[in-house]
């Protein structure tokens, strides 16, 4: 395993496994389930941070005393978790902890009980990260295709996630939700009035969720980040809504290779319906990209693209991971129609 391979797996795994340590620990103390980050799947990146500056303290020609290296990491991870606290506050008006009721705190961002916890946690993480990292490369070695596909996958939907939510949070300052759901339910009204649109909520498409859930899902997202980035709403939202307009059930029927297919099939199917601008088309046609190995020519569709892989990943990511289904709105007053209209509010 290369050096940035060994990167990657340890800040995604430690990652990981910090936000499973943090849910447990703040869901016993306040008895209910608690998401201790601010990303929608399971990832604390502070941790992922943190583990590697512990790697590569163990694998330099550092002072090899475990009490400078206790000290080292109190102080070097006390500096990390004041700043990612202290910046994250003051950017976005949000504690993603607070031990404000500790003994000996710097305004709520660190206190020197958890600081000395994490410092004993570093420590042995130090002592044991050779037999940790034998076994990491191993089972990579062993399933190494899965191996990559998983790890360039999960960074993937963690990349998108990310910036989604660092986005959502700074045009929320910007922008009033309920008209941005406003101008969504008029711009796709007419649209999703059509018997051809109704008749995917029939088909299973995510975990979970229609194939009318997933295209309403892309459709809300791609549109509220074409807002921020000011660009062709109306399309994106058409587009979105039509980019997977076939009729069968793809887990268990259609044609062969249906990832590299079904865009042209849904392209055409769409024509049948709608007159399409140039950008819509692209947009239907290239949203299975890289699949369909010529790029997106508009940065709706590549947004668009981006979107649905994302939202693809998070449908089978977050319920294994979580075991709940993504919560859903109910918007069948607003649009006078007879289906429900799920999408991800906020």
């Amino acid at each position: 395993m290369t050096l940035i391979m060994k990167t990657i797996v340890i800040f995604m795994f430690f990652s990981i496994l910090g936000w499973l340590l943090e849910m447990s620990y703040r869901s016993i103390v306040n008895k209910k389930l608690i998401n201790p980050g601010f990303l929608h799947i399971p990832f604390l990146p502070i941790y992922g941070f943190a583990s590697l500056f512990i790697y590569f303290i163990h694998i330099s020609d550092f002072n090899d005393s475990i009490i400078i290296k206790f000290f080292t990491y109190l102080i070097a991870l006390s500096i990390l978790e004041f700043s990612t606290g202290y910046f994250v506050n003051k950017i976005f008006n949000t504690r993603l902890w607070d031990y404000r009721d500790q003994m000996f705190n710097i305004d709520g961002h660190i206190c020197l009980g958890f600081s000395i916890v994490f410092a004993s946690l570093s420590l042995v993480l130090d002592l044991s990260f050779g037999i940790l990292l034998n076994n990491l490369t191993l089972l990579y070695q062993e399933l190494t295709l899965i191996s990559n596909i998983l790890i360039y996958a999960s960074l993937l939907i963690i990349i998108i996630d990310y910036v989604l939510t660092w986005a959502k949070r700074l045009y929320g300052k910007y922008y009033d939700i309920e008209e941005l759901e406003q101008e969504f339910l008029e711009l796709s009204r007419e649209i999703i009035k059509h018997p051809k649109i109704r008749s995917l909520d029939k088909y299973n498409h995510h975990f979970g969720k229609s194939r009318l859930d997933h295209v309403l899902d892309v459709a809300w997202l791609s549109f509220k980040i074409s807002k921020y980035f000011s660009l062709n709403s109306k399309e994106i939202v058409r587009a979105s809504i039509l980019h997977d307009l076939f009729y069968y059930d793809w887990l268990r029927e259609g044609p062969k290779l249906h990832g590299f297919r079904h865009p042209a099939i849904a392209l055409k199917n769409a024509e049948q319906i709608y007159e399409l601008t140039e950008r819509e088309k692209d947009i239907i046609l290239k949203h299975m990209w890289p699949l369909t190995v010529v790029p997106p020519k508009y940065l709706e569709s590549w947004i668009v693209s981006f979107v649905d892989t994302y939202s693809a990943l998070k449908d089978y990511f977050v319920p294994a991971t979580m075991g709940v289904v993504g919560k859903k709105i109910n918007y069948i007053e607003k649009l006078n129609v007879t289906f429900p209209f799920n999408i991800n509010k906020g």
